[in-house]
């Protein structure tokens, strides 16, 4: 029986070795600036919604790069959010939910913070 619970314990350790050393498909970046995102070419190549303000920092994306599902978030200056209203289509009143082309955004105006993912059919 002793065997038996070694072989177990070795067994479930071998597996979540191979597990966790599997590569991922999805690739996380972070960006002080929206300067730093250009130069790293994320907003061209479509992973963080061209309408960002400028103003934006703190900025996040999340990206599977088989799936092309993204994901991410930023903060931004109070003085842009107007200017960032105005490209939206309001969704979902309750929960602050808008659209923009195929992406879904959630705004917390009182952090001044947006989240954002695309649309998965």
């Amino acid at each position: 029986m002793k065997t038996f619970l070694i072989s177990l314990l070795a067994l479930i350790l071998i597996t979540s070795i191979v597990l966790l050393s599997y590569p991922s498909d999805e690739q996380t970046n972070s960006y002080k600036d929206v300067l730093a995102a250009k130069v790293d070419n994320v907003i061209e190549n479509g992973w963080i919604p061209t309408i960002i303000p400028e103003s934006a920092y703190d900025i996040e994306v999340t990206h599977n790069l088989d799936t092309h599902v993204f994901y991410g978030s930023f903060q931004y200056k109070e003085k842009d959010e107007n200017t960032l209203l105005k490209h939206l289509t309001l969704i979902e009143e309750n929960d602050k939910t808008y659209t923009w082309k195929d992406i879904l955004f959630h705004i917390d105006t009182k952090l001044d913070k947006v989240w954002y993912r695309n649309k998965v059919n």
